[in-house]
């Protein structure tokens, strides 16, 4: 029963902090994306940005 409520208040309070979050945020970005050329660029952001079909309808 605690764990429930816990997650619930965690998930659900406004301005709470997510140390995880902050922590990825301060990690440098990776440089591969930065070696690839226009075409593998727009491919690698549009695999990430990649919606299911079965999603959109």
């Amino acid at each position: 029963m605690c764990i429930p409520t816990a997650w619930f208040v965690l998930r659900f309070r406004p301005g709470r902090r997510d140390p995880f979050r902050e922590h990825c945020a301060r990690l440098p970005r990776p440089p591969a994306p930065a070696v690839l050329d226009a075409g593998r660029r727009d491919r690698l952001r549009r695999s990430v940005c990649h919606e299911e079909e079965r999603r959109r309808g």
